[in-house]
């Protein structure tokens, strides 16, 4: 399933989203952990990004503790953008 995300900036960014645990490729992007709530949203548990997905996907099972259910990922192998598309969606964890 994909997800348009919108950031803080207007810009908009396409995930796609995988149930937990997923199997993700060795590249690196931003994730966002969900925890799909029995109205068919999703509530956002954790934003973040990683060189390498297979890494994260390593401590799912901690995440998991906190209810995750999916993860939500686009891939970006530039640290630099990366970072800034975090900057911009995490506003999102206030909602």
């Amino acid at each position: 399933m994909k997800l348009n995300i919108r950031g803080k900036s207007g810009k908009s960014y396409i995930f796609h989203t995988y149930t937990l645990p997923a199997k993700l490729t060795a590249v690196g992007g931003v994730y966002m952990y969900l925890k799909l709530q029995k109205n068919g949203d999703f509530k956002i548990i954790k934003i973040g990004n990683t060189h390498n997905f297979i890494d994260e996907m390593a401590n799912h099972s901690q995440i998991k503790k906190l209810g995750a259910t999916h993860i939500t990922a686009i891939q970006k192998n530039n640290k630099a953008k990366r970072e800034q598309i975090v900057n911009d969606i995490r506003y999102l964890l206030k909602r």
